[in-house]
């Protein structure tokens, strides 16, 4: 109950509800970053366009929810966007094979012209942990 300095009271008795147990009978709190790597393409490959596939994994102790890409055009230096154009810096979300996993893969299907490219990767848990190393390569579009 709150009180003020004429002695007026708040009559509104704020609730909560909580339960208390075992650590193991409910989620884990998570305090350790998800981490991804980039399999596919290499460091310096070249990728006959202008379909390119980017594939990865990611893992996390307790479960990966998402894996988000920066995709830039090394020449324009501009990130490519959820439409598929391209403009200021954004991650954009990827399909992750299993939700939820402590391991999955994750992968991109994007056409892109002619160019040199780095992508970066940022897997993400429940907790909003994310990988802070974040991979990067650069490749090339022929």
């Amino acid at each position: 109950m709150a009180v003020d300095a004429a002695g007026n009271s708040d009559q509104d008795r704020p609730q909560t509800t909580f339960t208390v147990g075992d650590p193991g009978d409910g989620p884990v709190d998570d305090v350790e970053d998800a981490d991804s790597s980039i399999v596919s393409p290499g460091e310096g490959d070249v990728e006959a366009g202008p379909g390119v596939e980017i594939v990865g994994v990611a893992s996390d102790n307790v479960g990966v929810t998402a894996v988000r890409i920066g995709l830039q055009d090394r020449d324009s230096k501009l990130w490519l966007q959820d439409d598929g154009s391209f403009g200021s810096f954004t991650f954009i979300g990827t399909a992750v094979d299993a939700p939820g996993a402590t391991s999955t893969g994750w992968s991109l299907a994007v056409d892109l012209e002619p160019g040199t490219y780095r992508v970066t990767a940022v897997a993400v848990d429940a907790a909003g942990n994310s990988d802070q190393d974040r991979p990067q390569t650069t490749f090339t579009v022929s």
